[in-house]
């Protein structure tokens, strides 16, 4: 039986051949956003705000007594159920390290249950529970901010301006928890302008989304339901094919002209540099424009400590 087996290890080795250096899987930018979430510390708790599977998010907590300013974080993953809320923990992270509260929250996408209405009411129920997470926890909901990514960014957008939504949508709300401000770290703006080509690759998507009724677009897309009456921050990288910086130069021009305030900063990099709060450049930018939004201040040496690997 000991022969049989060192000969089938054997056989199997020369088939197989040895591992090599080309072998190995190297992961791509996305790819390495999710692998560093094991790499940073846990949440203070994981919360539910409804009974479905992905009715979740992370509650961290900045040290200290509070009570804390509060940032609802984003993810994005194309508005599909590709990727979690894993990717954008490192953001979360950061902005705690800081002093910022964050709550990072799951939600139904398209294809795992996210069709019309259910992912941005989701996401406005997610950003209301914080009224009932305060009556545990010390956060201070008159310095709120939502900040999200690609999709995530698109919602964040949507959040700030949802009480514009009439009451004839199915997604108003009379009291929408209100906003200090809203970061969009390449995130889309004009969902019609970015829907119109016909082999828009997010078209499909967001249609579904929609159930299917184009008309919607004046009940989900950021453009429709400016002003929002609150500042905005737009992050993009400089080589953004997915959402590129024109792009969101567009969708500024039209806030500007409602009344908004609103700024670009841009990147040198791709469509994830804007979410990598642990590169040199985009993790301080991401911190200290958090920080403004909701009137706080912190040593530039805190900054650099809670944008590297702790």
């Amino acid at each position: 039986m000991r022969e049989w087996l060192l000969l089938s290890s054997l056989v199997f080795c020369l088939v197989a051949g040895p591992v090599s250096a080309r072998d190995v899987v190297e992961p791509n930018a996305a790819q390495r956003q999710i692998l560093r979430a094991v790499k940073i510390p846990p949440a203070t708790e994981r919360l539910v705000y409804g009974p479905e599977l992905t009715a979740f998010g992370d509650l961290r907590l900045p040290k200290g007594k509070g009570p804390f300013p509060v940032a609802v974080v984003i993810h994005g993953g194309a508005w599909r159920s590709y990727v979690t809320l894993d990717y954008i923990a490192p953001v979360a992270d950061a902005l705690t390290c800081a002093g910022i509260a964050t709550w990072n929250i799951e939600y139904r996408r398209v294809g795992g249950g996210g069709e019309w209405p259910n992912m941005y009411s989701d996401v406005a129920k997610a950003t209301d529970y914080l009224r009932v997470l305060q009556k545990n926890y010390p956060l201070d909901l008159s310095r709120v901010i939502t900040i999200g990514h690609s999709a995530g960014g698109h919602l964040a957008l949507w959040a700030a301006g949802r009480h514009n939504l009439p009451k004839s949508s199915a997604l108003y709300s009379a009291t929408p928890l209100p906003l200090r401000g809203v970061i969009a770290l390449a995130g889309p703006g004009d969902i019609g302008a970015l829907i119109e080509p016909q082999n828009s690759p997010y078209r499909a998507t967001l249609l579904e989304s929609m159930g299917g009724d184009i008309n919607r677009l004046a009940e989900i897309s950021p453009a429709a339901l400016l002003p929002f009456d609150i500042p905005q921050v737009h992050i993009v990288g400089n080589q953004d094919a997915a959402i590129p910086p024109a792009t969101v130069n567009d969708f500024i021009t039209q806030v500007k002209a409602k009344g908004d305030d609103a700024e670009m900063l841009t990147l040198m990099g791709d469509h994830f540099i804007s979410a990598d709060a642990w590169d040199p450049v985009a993790g301080p930018v991401i911190l200290m424009n958090s920080l403004k939004l909701v009137g706080k201040t912190i040593e530039a040496e805190q900054i650099g400590s809670c944008t590297t690997p702790r």
